[in-house]
């Protein structure tokens, strides 16, 4: 159950804050950055927290799997990224609409 949460709704709600957040505190911060390349950050950093999430879990992962004396066939966390895709994929769609319309409207 809880390998299921942080593998799955864990890094949707990270993608769906970090686009929250990230559109509203973009678009009022960082004024010398031009703002077209602060509206492509926005739009990528749910992508960027979510590939950061899985690569921190995928390190931590493989380092208890090696400790616990793991075989060379170990698929981690990161493979959720593959199998997954379909929801990863409208989970960004989603993030890049409401970050777009959080920097928008700010």
């Amino acid at each position: 159950m809880i390998h299921g949460i942080l593998l799955l709704v864990a890094p949707i709600l990270l993608s769906l804050a970090a686009a929250f957040f990230g559109g509203k505190v973009l678009k009022r911060n960082a004024t010398r950055v031009p703002a077209a390349l602060r509206f492509v950050l926005a739009n990528l950093l749910p992508v960027i927290f979510v590939l950061a999430y899985f690569w921190i879990f995928q390190q931590i992962d493989f380092a208890i799997h090696r400790a616990n004396g793991g075989s060379d066939e170990y698929m981690g966390p990161m493979t959720m990224l593959v199998y997954g895709f379909p929801i990863f994929a409208i989970t960004f769609i989603i993030s890049f609409f409401l970050a777009s319309y959080r920097f928008a409207e700010s």
